[in-house]
């Protein structure tokens, strides 16, 4: 089995609407990163592998293995923040993750949007501000949520 895995690690693929919803943010200008927990060559072969390394600058990728802290640690939050000079009320942060990525973001005070398409059971009283259980449905929030934070 193991040897099945290393033969296949790679072999992996976006789901349906990601690329388009990653494509549409940078195309209205917005700021889009990676935050991912691992060791750092093995995230950076599986962000190549799925083609984010053309999508999303280098700088804002951010793999726990080179930053020294992983989620739900705020400090990797913190960490982001400062390399982007952004603030945390200005972020929004979409996983899938209860544990690693709902607990980091909302204890790191930015906006949380839960990835759920499996329909997981939250894991801890904390809240994430949006659930979503596909990408259009993702794309809707987030565009409804530029929409208002512009005044738009």
């Amino acid at each position: 089995m193991q040897q099945a895995y290393l033969e296949r690690q790679y072999a992996i693929s976006m789901r349906e609407g990601a690329r388009e919803l990653i494509e549409e943010l940078n195309g209205l200008g917005l700021t889009v990163g990676i935050v991912t927990n691992g060791p750092t060559e093995h995230q950076r072969r599986k962000v190549e592998a799925l083609g984010l390394d053309k999508l999303i600058a280098p700088e804002r990728i951010f793999v726990s293995g080179a930053v020294q802290f992983a989620k739900p640690d705020v400090r990797l939050f913190r960490h982001v923040n400062e390399a982007t000079g952004t603030k945390p009320e200005e972020c929004f942060y979409i996983g899938d993750s209860w544990r690693n990525d709902m607990v980091g973001a909302v204890d790191a005070g930015w906006t949380a949007l839960w990835f759920n398409p499996r329909g997981a059971e939250r894991e801890s009283e904390h809240e994430p501000h949006y659930t979503a259980d596909s990408f259009a449905e993702v794309r809707r929030i987030l565009l409804e949520s530029r929409t208002r934070n512009n005044g738009n």
